[in-house]
């Protein structure tokens, strides 16, 4: 993924209708509300059985009394498919600015590594796509920490944390 890339991308924008989007989360809700309040679109990627929360409970509607935060879904069979090249060519065409949350990382990871991800996203960040690798958590007690992970810049920038180990002994 190139700068030059992302600069050709949001020229082809519509800026009359940019779209913020983010995986369908426990933090989607919170930037569909947040963009809606700021006068910009929101699209929440969905996966299979997942899609009734943002499509149906937390849908805009209007009567009898406005509700609901989520304008539009995209639907997938699974999260990961999120860097496809089809999915990508259609957030390009809604105009989406992607907003990554941990859940992003979580599920592109079960089939990408970092590199593939930074590579293949095509759709414009809000922030920086290699602080992506700061999502990252040690899944297990003992685990070797990255040193790019949330536990190692905590460690570096000499904040306390919760510490794992590897027995209750």
């Amino acid at each position: 993924m190139s700068t030059e890339y992302v600069a050709r991308a949001l020229a082809r924008y519509d800026r009359s209708r940019l779209t913020l989007c983010s995986i369908g989360s426990h933090s989607a809700l919170e930037v569909a509300y947040g963009a809606r309040a700021q006068g910009l679109r929101n699209l929440v990627v969905t996966m299979t059985g997942r899609d009734q929360t943002y499509a149906r409970h937390f849908a805009v509607a209007e009567d009898p009394v406005p509700r609901g935060c989520v304008e539009e879904t995209l639907q997938l069979a699974s999260f990961a498919e999120i860097l496809g090249d089809d999915v990508q060519r259609e957030m390009l065409a809604r105009n989406v600015f992607f907003v990554p949350n941990r859940s992003f990382e979580v599920y592109a990871r079960q089939r990408y590594d970092y590199d593939e991800i930074e590579r293949r996203m095509l759709v414009p960040f809000f922030g920086n796509r290699h602080l992506l690798r700061a999502e990252e958590r040690p899944s297990t007690a003992g685990a070797q920490s990255d040193e790019r992970d949330q536990y190692a810049l905590l460690r570096r920038a000499g904040i306390r944390h919760p510490r794992q180990l590897s027995s209750p002994d």
